[in-house]
């Protein structure tokens, strides 16, 4: 469900090879022609870039009308996904890796109370959990995408009808709904991996780690061989699962930057109990 996120200007960035339909100028004209039609106090900008300075220049600009303006930014990216399912390339063939995305992303996103939505048409944009760490705050709310390559019919035609739904009704969740449709009918692939996804997936890669039967007396045994003394390591490991609990709740309010902005703590309900059951 995308329906919670709130923005005020959406931002089209566009870095596609001279020679290649220029699908972001034309989604660029689209939303605008919603936005007038629907008579929404939304904002649409277009920005084209070349290089990797370009486009993280261009990130950094929107951190700054954020923190000026009180903007609520929705990213929407036209771009190709690197071969390595690394990053996105950009026009003049520069990658920018998932790793360095992930701090633009996480500033803007922080800079806006956890409402960042990012729209990539790039194939293997899920890919940005694999650089996350439970410790890190979440680089955006949501983030949506193809999963593989589109033809620019097929992908013009899709964000159509998702941005005709979701400026008409202002639901996150018909849009998906009208996305899904094309999908079915032209045989597409999409993906919307939510902060809630995201964090599921990282936390649950940790208590897989760290948190098994094994790994709890590994992590005793270090513990013991330190300067802890007077206790067994079946103590230290009775003491590291019963903190477990703490260190989640610790660990949600940071991603979730609840610590910040606390009514986000009721905007993302996941327990400690949920995570168990989906690991």
């Amino acid at each position: 469900m995308i329906q919670t996120n709130h923005f005020s200007r959406i931002v089209v960035i566009e870095s596609l090879p001279n020679g290649q339909a220029k699908t972001g100028s034309v989604i660029h004209g689209y939303i605008e022609a919603q936005i007038h039609e629907n008579n929404l106090p939304v904002s649409v900008v277009f920005r084209q870039c070349e290089s990797k300075v370009e486009f993280l220049s261009i990130l950094d600009n929107i951190h700054k009308e954020i923190v000026s303006n009180n903007e609520y930014p929705w990213i929407h990216i036209e771009c190709h996904g690197s071969s390595a399912e690394d990053g996105i390339v950009l026009s003049n063939g520069d990658l920018i890796t998932w790793q360095e995305l992930k701090p633009k992303f996480t500033k803007i996103n922080l800079a806006c109370k956890c409402n960042l939505m990012i729209v990539i048409a790039a194939c293997n944009g899920a890919h940005l959990t694999e650089v996350l760490q439970p410790q890190d705050r979440a680089p955006c709310w949501g983030l949506l995408g193809a999963t593989n390559e589109l033809y620019p019919d097929d992908l013009l035609a899709s964000f159509r009808v998702f941005y005709s739904s979701l400026l008409s009704s202002l639901n996150g969740d018909a849009a998906l709904i009208a996305l899904r449709k094309v999908i079915e009918e032209r045989n597409l692939s999409f993906m919307l991996v939510t902060a809630l996804d995201f964090f599921q997936e990282v936390y649950s890669g940790y208590l897989s780690e760290y948190c098994t039967e094994k790994a709890y007396w590994g992590r005793a045994k270090n513990m013991k061989n330190g300067d802890i003394k007077g206790v067994t390591v079946q103590d230290l490991v009775l003491k590291l699962k019963e903190q477990e609990p703490g260190e989640f709740q610790k660990f949600k309010n940071n991603f979730f930057m609840c610590d910040l902005y606390p009514e986000n703590s009721a905007k993302f309900p996941i327990t400690y109990s949920d995570v168990l059951m989906k690991t």
